[in-house]
């Protein structure tokens, strides 16, 4: 009885720790699951596109139909703010465990459903004239991730 117990015990412990459903906790450059980033950019199956409309900045992931992703990370240090938008929550970069700091602004997934378009806003300060520029962290799963992608 004991050896059931602790054997389904560890199990539901397994299954918890698979990964964050709501995106990265911190502003980091990859995802701290362990394993290492892919290098082979083909096999990622996602397409990155930046239009400015009016004042605001649209970043656009859209990925095929057989390669979608579940999870991003999008920093910038350029002024401005990120807006949350539906399934796109902003990260409080603290500079804490090694992530970046408060001049890194950020923005994440909300759960860990898989996702084929994800369109994500910025809008500069005022007066800034630069375009901005992203970089991207892109995850199929909890050990498969792309990083340094700059858009």
């Amino acid at each position: 009885m004991s050896l059931a117990l602790t054997s389904l015990l560890l199990c539901s412990m397994a299954m918890v720790t698979v990964s964050y459903p709501f995106g990265s906790p911190a502003c980091v450059s990859e995802p701290r699951h362990g394993g290492k980033s892919q290098a082979d950019r083909k096999s990622l199956g996602v397409t990155f596109s930046k239009e400015k409309k009016d004042v605001i900045y649209i970043l656009t992931l859209e990925a095929t139909p057989s390669s979608p992703f579940k999870g991003f990370l999008v920093q910038t240090s350029c002024p401005g703010e990120f807006k949350a938008t539906h399934g796109v929550a902003v990260v409080e970069c603290t500079g804490a465990l090694g992530s970046a700091g408060p001049g890194t602004k950020a923005v994440t997934h909300t759960d860990s459903s898989e996702k084929e378009m994800v369109e994500i806003e910025f809008v500069p300060e005022d007066g800034d004239n630069m375009e901005p520029e992203f970089e991207i962290v892109i995850a199929r799963n909890y050990t498969t991730f792309w990083t340094d992608i700059i858009v």
